[in-house]
Formats: structure tokens, C-alpha cells, sequence
């Protein structure tokens, strides 16, 4: 009983099985001619599957990398979506920032875009870093504003309460000055600033509610109560004012060492 062949890749490397010995003695069942390897079933490609050579043939990637060099597929960033889309609400954040009368929050941009609030945390990053002056305030976002014709800081010592820090705060605003921020000096980091941008008694009550739900404490108790507010107001007269409220609250720093009470800050070149 003749014994069957054993099959042998070729050459050329063309991957089909040829008879090691000669293909006219073949065995019963056998086509005429020999056995006749089993046909190569095709297989099934898309475009950008295959990376063409130069000698026309073709090398089989893994389809995610045929489809980046056949750009078949928008590359997706971690900003949400893909990068035409992402751009497309980068710049739809910042005309909403533009047209805002005041802070919108990290939660309102995302329902209003569809996306988590990481997102837009992200995309923030993204168009600071482009150098976009988005200033993040514990209201929310704010474009920042030029600033107004007169600026300065102010120093005061009170204790870390809440309902003192609210009073500091009237004391302020009432007087139709903007608190930009507050500024500690911390023995490792240096300068320490906290942006504020509140002008009304509502955004003062409004921090202190996130101040309450967060349980945050507040950054002067990194210095023991000494800190610094910057503010802003078009009235010249306004400086004096806030001095004169803050002293009859006893909240006042006017001999302590460093910088001034009332340190006036050049406006800014036009």
C-alpha cells in the first residue's frame, strides 16, 4: 500500500505545500496528479489593512495601527471626543466665558457640553496653556478683565471663623470694591495666592456656603491669621474707605512688619 507524502513548504515562501515525492504516484482517493493541497481560503481585508511595499506585496498590521496610517480613524484625545470636536467646545468654552456676566462653573460647562467635569478640567488646562486668561475662581471660571484704574493690597489679622471672614469680607465689597484675591506667605512655598473676584455681599455669602459644604479651611490658617487681600476699584476714594471699615472692625494690620496695609500697586501698561 503506497504511503502517503508528507507535504513541504517551497521556497519561494509562498506558504502552499508541495509533495516531496513525485506527484504522478498517487494514492487512492488521490486527483489525478498527485495530492493537491487543500485551497487557501481568502481572507477578508479592509482598506487600510495592509501597508503596500514597495514590491507590491503587502504586510498585515494590526488593524488599529493600518488605520492610523490610513487615517481611517480621527485620533481621539483624552479631552473627550475627537480632536476636531474637542477643538470645535475649546472654542465654544471660551465664547461662553466671554459672553458670561459672571464665574460659570466646571459643572455647567459640562452638562451644557455633554462631557464630565474632568473634561472640561482638561480642556481649561489646554487653553491656559495656549495662554487663554482663564482664571479659576471658587465661583467657577471667569475670562480675566482688565483690571481697574486703581489697585491695591490691604493687610489684616482676624481668626479663621467663618462668619469673621464673611464680616472682613462685607466690610469690603460694601464699600463698591472687587477682593481679587488673598495672599498668605507659607515657609516652604513662599507667596501662597487664592483667587477670589468677589464685588457683592452675594458672591461673599456664596463663598462661604462652598467654604461651609466643603469644610475647607481657609488659607490664612497656613500664617495664623496675617494675610493680604488685593483689590480693585475705579473710586480713588475707595481705598480709604476700606481702611477706615476694616479698622473699626479691629481687623486692620497696621504695624505689623512687611508690607504695607494699604500697598498702592501700579496700574498696569497700556
Amino acid at each position: 500500500m503506497p504511503k502517503r507524502r508528507r507535504w513541504e513548504a517551497n521556497q519561494d515562501g509562498d506558504g502552499r505545500g508541495h509533495a516531496a515525492t513525485d506527484p504522478s504516484q498517487g494514492v487512492p482517493g488521490d486527483p489525478p496528479g498527485g495530492i493537491q493541497a487543500p485551497p487557501r481560503e481568502p481572507q477578508r481585508t479592509e482598506p487600510g489593512d495592509v501597508a503596500r511595499g514597495t514590491g507590491g506585496g503587502g504586510t498585515r498590521l494590526p488593524r488599529p495601527m493600518a488605520r492610523d496610517l490610513a487615517g481611517g480613524d480621527a485620533t481621539r484625545d483624552a479631552g473627550g471626543g475627537g480632536t476636531g470636536e474637542a477643538a470645535a467646545r475649546r472654542r465654544a468654552i471660551l465664547q461662553r466665558l466671554a459672553a458670561s456676566p459672571g464665574p460659570v462653573s466646571g459643572q455647567q460647562l459640562a452638562a451644557a457640553f455633554g462631557v464630565t467635569r474632568t473634561v472640561i478640567v482638561h480642556d481649561i488646562a489646554l487653553l491656559r496653556a495656549q495662554g487663554e486668561p482663564i482664571l479659576a475662581t471658587p465661583a467657577g471660571y471667569v475670562l480675566n478683565r482688565p483690571a481697574a484704574r486703581h489697585t491695591w493690597q490691604v493687610a489684616v489679622l482676624h481668626g479663621p471663623e467663618l462668619e469673621t471672614i464673611r464680616r472682613e469680607l462685607y466690610a469690603i465689597v460694601d464699600q463698591g470694591v472687587t477682593v481679587r484675591d488673598v495672599i498668605v506667605e507659607h515657609p516652604v512655598y513662599g507667596e501662597l495666592r487664592g483667587l477670589l473676584d468677589l464685588r457683592s455681599r452675594h458672591d461673599v455669602d456664596r463663598f462661604c456656603r462652598q467654604m461651609e459644604a466643603t469644610r475647607a479651611e481657609p488659607l490664612l490658617t497656613l500664617t495664623g491669621g496675617p494675610h493680604l487681600h488685593t483689590l480693585e476699584a475705579d473710586d480713588p476714594t475707595a481705598r480709604e474707605r476700606v481702611a477706615a471699615a476694616l479698622r473699626d472692625l479691629g481687623f486692620l494690620l497696621e504695624d505689623a512688619p512687611g508690607p504695607l496695609c494699604t500697598k498702592l500697586i501700579p496700574p498696569p501698561n497700556p
